[in-house]
């Protein structure tokens, strides 16, 4: 794997990438007949040798006119 580091406003952020990994992801979606839509979804990965993780997640309401 390859350690990557970035500064920003003086915090140094160190990510690990490369290499195999595990990725779970699911998500809902449901809506009313008067055009809105809500939303969710998640998102995890993990490098299989356990150095890395990830984790994403979206919400939301749409509005369709």
């Amino acid at each position: 794997h390859v350690d990557r580091s970035t500064v920003v406003g003086g915090t140094t952020f160190t990510t690990t990438i490369g290499g195999p990994r595990a990725e779970l992801t699911a998500g809902v979606e449901g809506g009313t007949p008067g055009g809105f839509n809500m939303f969710g979804s998640g998102e995890f990965d993990i490098s299989f040798d356990g150095k890395s993780q990830t984790y994403l997640g979206r919400a939301g309401i749409r509005n369709e006119f």
